[in-house]
């Protein structure tokens, strides 16, 4: 039967790590307690007064493992615990990858005792280098609460530092990576042919696992929206883009996305978010910013042949409201509700009465008014009579 010692023994130093004979170890204690303790802490620190302005990770993009690529072949998951000093969101996991690190790899966030929080599966890889993947929603983490970020890879081959967190964590505000704490080791790991929560440790190795923080809400989503599904060619309408974040609130960014267009030969979108029919058929509007996009689709018909406002004729007493409704008539022959599209106005009036950009009229003093509806060249007309109370 195999020693199970024996067993840790080799994997630990396939892991990167021989186990030192007693007199070795010894004499290293006595050194490191030489070291004064602020110099150890400089060691496991960002440079002070680093700018902790978030998104953020542990570690910088341009940070480089001594050992990159480790040849351990086998399926392994490989973690990292880490805690930030304010609340705020994980929107994913990244790791650093050997140049033989091949295969599927997947993130993944847990709480410090192994509830799976959020999971993905990395996409367009480098060859080698930090890789990044985004999970489908941020997470929302505590401050102080110890967390812990982990891939899987299936080939092994992967970045480790020997003892990097043996004697001190590492902090790059607001984020803290834990160290030298026998209650709360660092640098995680568990064999398994598929992702696991990792629970091994082996002598503080740093298996160069990080995160992406931010101590703000991130973007989550983008809606889009159409005044209307369907419009006619020739005619208009604004559209519409409200960013949604991780903590629930709103911003409208209609203006400040980047609009596009698929099928443009049938409808355009302006960098204000207006979009033209041009032809027949059907465009999908799409609103980019943040890295994040929403759409809607719209359909394009025939172009409006005249357009009818009703009622056509209003009889109301002053301060009473009435709502006009407009339809075009098409040149296919189909008529189409455009209440929403048209522009309303006025022609003339010799009572105040007034009309509302969506076709609501309020009624003034005694007297007749005429407002009209305008879609491209096409333009419709409606009266208001108003009359004192008890005439009609």
């Amino acid at each position: 039967m195999t020693d199970p010692a024996d067993v840790e023994a080799d994997r630990s130093d396939r892991r990167g790590v021989r186990r030192l004979p007693a007199a070795v170890t010894v004499v290293l204690a006595l050194l490191l307690s030489l070291v004064p303790l602020a110099a150890l802490e400089a060691v496991g620190t960002s440079p002070a007064g680093a700018d902790p302005t978030c998104p953020c990770s542990l570690w910088s993009p341009s940070t480089t493992p001594t050992v990159t690529d480790y040849a351990d072949p086998q399926a392994v998951e490989l973690g990292v615990q880490f805690s930030a000093s304010v609340n705020g969101y994980v929107s994913g996991v990244r790791f650093y990858k050997g140049v033989d690190n091949t295969g599927e790899h997947i993130g993944s966030l847990w709480t410090a005792d192994g509830t799976l929080l959020a999971q993905a599966v990395f996409s367009t890889e480098s060859d080698t280098g930090w890789q990044d993947v985004t999970f489908s929603a941020p997470v929302a983490i505590v401050a102080g609460t110890t967390y812990v970020a982990s891939y899987h890879t299936n080939t092994g081959h992967y970045a480790v530092d020997a003892g990097y967190f043996a004697v001190h964590g590492y902090s790059n505000a607001p984020l803290t990576a834990p160290g030298g704490d026998t209650a709360t080791p660092n640098g995680l790991f568990a064999y398994s042919p598929t992702p696991t929560f990792p629970t091994g440790s082996f002598n503080g190795n740093n298996y160069w696992v990080d995160v992406d923080f931010s101590a703000q809400p991130v973007p989550v989503s983008i809606a889009v929206g159409a005044v209307q599904a369907s419009m006619p060619k020739g005619s208009s309408q604004q559209l519409s883009a409200t960013e949604t974040f991780s903590d629930g609130s709103t911003k409208d960014v209609t203006t400040t996305a980047t609009w596009s267009s698929s099928n443009p030969g049938v409808g355009t979108v302006s960098p204000a978010g207006v979009l033209s029919g041009n032809a027949s058929g059907s465009t999908t509007a799409t609103a980019s910013i943040d890295g994040i996009s929403g759409q809607t689709t719209v359909s394009v018909l025939a172009s409006v042949a005249y357009l009818t406002v009703n009622p056509t004729i209003s009889t109301l007493s002053s301060g009473q409201t009435r709502q006009l409704t407009a339809t075009a008539r098409l040149t296919d022959g189909t008529s189409l509700t455009v209440t929403r599209l048209v522009k309303w106005g006025s022609l003339f009036g010799c009572g105040s009465s007034t009309i509302s950009s969506t076709g609501l009229v309020t009624a003034g003093r005694y007297g007749v008014s005429v407002f009209t509806a305008s879609l491209g060249r096409a333009t419709g007309y409606g009266s208001v009579l108003v009359l004192p109370r008890g005439l009609w």
